[in-house]
Parts: C-alpha cells; structure tokens; sequence
C-alpha cells in the first residue's frame, strides 16, 4: 500500500474524530450524518481488509518456521550419512551427499522439497545407517516433514491471487474515501465556513495530508514539497519478502528496516537524484540507484537480494 494512500486513510480518521467532537453541529450541514456514516463505514471496511493480510503474513511466517525445521533434519540425516561414507569409504555415497548439501540452503520452494525427497531416498537404500546413529522413524518422521512442507507450497500460490485482490479492494476504498473527502464533505463544510469558524478550522486541518508519524510533510529549503520513496525487497531465489534489512538513502541521517513484507519508506526526500544501500546478514550488499524523487509525489522501487 502506498504511503500517499496510508495517508488519506490517516486523514480519514482524523476527520472522523473531529465529526465524533462536533457531532452537535452535524444538522449545521446537510446530509453530514449520511457522509460521517459511509466515511466510517470505508475506514472500517479498509482495517478488515488489512486484517486479512496480517493473518496472511503469519501464514507465511509459518511456512518460513516449517522450512527451517525441514532443514534442520536433513542436516541431522546428513551428517549421518556423511558419518558412514566415511568410515565405509562409500564415495559415491559421499559425492551425492554433498551436493544435497550444498543444495539445501540455497534452493527454494519445490526444489527444497525435491531435494530432500532424493536425500530420503539415497537413505533408504543404504541398510546400515541405524549402526551409525540413525534412530528408528527418523527416516518416516523425515519424510513426513518433506510432504508437509510440500503441502504448504500450494497455499501461497493461491494466496497470492487472493493477496492481490485485497489489495485491490483496499485501493479502491481509498479512492472511494478521497472522492467522499474531496467531491462531497469539502463541498458541504462551505456552508459553515462563516457561521462556525471553529467547526471549519478543525475539519481543514484535519484534511491536510500527514506523513505517517502524524506530522505535516514540511518543505524544502527552497519552499519546494518533499518526495517520498517506498520499496520492497525480496529474494533472488525464492522471490520471498526479505524482512528486517537495513535500508540506507543518500541524504537521510537515519536508516530503516523492511518488515515482514519485505517493505520500507522514507516519507522525506528532497526531489532530485538518489541512491540506496539494502544490507542484510548472509546477502551480498545491494545498491540501488538512479533513482529519482519528485515534489509531492512518491516513487516505488524493487529490490533483489543474493545471498553470498
């Protein structure tokens, strides 16, 4: 979601808390109950949509837990098998194994799955691996873990169209709230402008676009209005959001971290030219330039990490 969009909802509910404070002077302005009421109506609906997507991301967060665990025991079966290519001096054995090993970290999504369906297989057919510490259902409880994992890769796949939608209905509820704000309410509160000033006063300062820490977007030196840069950053393999990067802009004294979604913004930049720096743990450094701010508009960006 965009921040110029975060905005006007943001504007929206300031708006409703001072209709909620005036709410003595509503009959002062025709059909205000009406827009009060489907003004609220849109904020809600847009947090019930946004709900959806955080239940979203803990799906995801789920699926990233289950992947770790997965992992971890082809690790515990590797080590194992590597333990008996050794001492059996079996080098055939040892060679599979340490491509599956090389793989298991830097494969996503079906090909993690597949790998660990052919590490499970090599297993099986080696008989003396319970001498070397394989327990009994290790093999089972492996597999199992596989076809869970395998499981859960669909669900993302029909969630994204699912994701999509939403967020297309969230866009469209803004737009809905900018035309309520700005075709009808602005045009209604001109009838009180002389006759309850204070009324009028607090509705337009209301109206003024906030960054998202409540504060107005102040101006440049030069009296020019200020850009913003939003982006998100994912991964060149697995095209999964990157979380908790540490994002450095040219000219802002204070970096930034993605969230979940691999998301970040920097709500003031001066228009011209500027460059980023993305640095998270077990990634290459990724720069991005060229990249250029405009007065009083916002400019998105993509970003792709390779670990190294």
């Amino acid at each position: 979601m965009k921040i110029t969009d975060l905005n006007h909802l943001r504007m929206a509910e300031t708006v409703s808390k001072v209709l909620e404070a005036f709410n003595a002077k509503h009959p002062l302005v025709p059909k205000l109950p009406q827009l009060y009421t489907e003004l609220k109506t849109f904020v809600a609906e847009f947090h019930q949509r946004n709900q959806q997507l955080v239940l979203g991301n803990g799906a995801a967060s789920i699926k990233k837990e289950n992947r770790k665990l997965l992992e971890a025991k082809a690790e515990e079966l590797i080590s194992i098998m590597l333990l008996y290519a050794n001492m059996e001096n079996a080098a055939a054995i040892k060679g599979k194994v340490d491509l599956y090993y090389a793989d298991i970290h830097n494969v996503g999504g079906d090909k993690l799955a597949d790998t660990c369906y052919g590490l499970h297989t090599i297993a099986g057919t080696i008989a003396d691996l319970d001498n070397y510490g394989l327990e009994e259902n290790t093999l089972d409880e492996f597999k199992n873990s596989i076809d869970g994992y395998s499981a859960m890769l669909s669900d993302p796949r029909a969630n994204t169209s699912a994701r999509a939608a939403i967020k297309s209905e969230m866009e469209k509820i803004i737009s809905n709230i900018r035309a309520l704000l700005t075709d009808k309410m602005d045009l209604a509160f001109t009838i009180v402008k002389n006759r309850e000033p204070e009324f009028f006063a607090a509705y337009t300062n209301a109206r003024v676009i906030v960054d998202r820490h409540g504060k107005r977007r102040p101006s440049s030196p030069e009296g020019e209005t200020q850009g913003m840069v939003s982006g998100t950053l994912t991964d060149s393999v697995t095209a999964e959001p990157i979380a908790d990067a540490i994002v450095q802009m040219e000219g802002i004294p204070e970096a930034t971290t993605t969230d979940e979604d691999g998301s970040f913004a920097f709500d003031q930049v001066d228009p011209g030219m500027h460059s980023i720096l993305c640095i998270k743990e077990s990634y290459q450094n990724l720069s991005l330039t060229h990249i250029e701010v405009k007065a009083d508009e916002e400019t998105e960006v993509e970003g792709v990490m390779v670990k190294g």
